[in-house]
């Protein structure tokens, strides 16, 4: 139990920035919250509100993912890899890289989950999707966190 608390929270000066990681939650759970209820063709519901949210969220995790790449680069670099800021710049490089690829799925997703012509089950469909997704980037980060600390 102590270790997936861990896990989730960090420990010592680490939990503040778990905190930070940690107010992603909550922004997922209201964008799903609204996206479950949004009706087409319904008129105005908030729409922009929920695209501010999304962008903070896909704001947190990519400075997460940043962060989380330093340190797992800091933790153990991998053999074969260039030394030094060399190791940095290529674990913030591919991060960037994955982050695009992350980005054009989350736009596509938030699009289907949001859409006014779709009926119900792809909208529904497209919402778990991005929420797997996003929860998929948030234990990522939580994973690298955690492999920095226990090294």
């Amino acid at each position: 139990m102590r270790n997936a608390l861990s896990f989730l929270l960090g420990s010592g000066w680490w939990t503040l920035w778990h905190l930070v990681l940690l107010l992603v939650v909550p922004l997922l759970i209201f964008f799903a919250r609204w996206a479950l209820y949004v009706t087409p063709g319904g008129g105005p519901q908030g729409g922009e509100a929920m695209l501010a949210v999304l962008m903070l969220v896909v704001l947190i995790l990519l400075a997460g993912s940043l962060v989380s790449a330093i340190v797992w680069t800091a933790a153990a670099p991998p053999a074969g890899t260039p030394r030094g800021w060399g190791a940095y710049g290529r674990a913030i490089g591919w991060t960037l890289a994955i982050w695009i690829g992350i980005l054009i799925a989350t736009y596509k997703l938030a699009n289907l989950s949001a859409s006014t012509e779709a009926s119900l089950t792809p909208r529904r469909a497209g919402l778990v999707a991005l929420l797997l997704l996003l929860g998929a980037v948030y234990a990522a980060n939580l994973y690298a966190l955690w492999r920095f600390r226990h090294r």
